[in-house]
């Protein structure tokens, strides 16, 4: 399965209303609507929210948040749509995201939960 991941640093509306239903999936807010609200304000800091998109549709998410180190990021915030889950999307979602940070001058990583530590040393391997 093809993943093009896309990196952003605002949403237009489309894509936000699209983020909604996908965040509304994700265990770690109340709603799609609650993470939306989350990221606008991340988004505003410094955050980038990269995307994996499938045949037009956003399947994949993941925030690259600014530390308090120069050159380094938090990432978190990992979602998958249900329909798309055991298919590696989550390591290609993670290894474009890393690339294209890399590509800015990002040096190092940090995992936001156990499940993105795990994706992360695998890209090590």
């Amino acid at each position: 399965m093809p993943l093009i991941v896309r990196r952003h640093d605002s949403l237009d509306t489309e894509t936000a209303e699209r983020l909604v239903a996908l965040y509304d999936h994700s265990p770690e807010f109340g709603s799609g609507e609650a993470a939306l609200t989350q990221l606008q304000t991340a988004l505003g800091q410094g955050t980038y929210l990269y995307i994996g998109w499938f045949n037009d549709k956003p399947i994949a998410a993941i925030w690259s948040q600014p530390t308090d180190q120069a050159n380094a990021r938090l990432l978190r915030y990992i979602v998958v749509h249900p329909a798309n889950r055991g298919r590696g999307i989550a390591d290609q979602l993670v290894a474009q995201a890393v690339a294209q940070d890399k590509t800015a001058g990002i040096a190092q990583f940090s995992p936001g939960c156990g499940a993105i530590r795990k994706l992360l040393t695998r890209l090590d391997a």
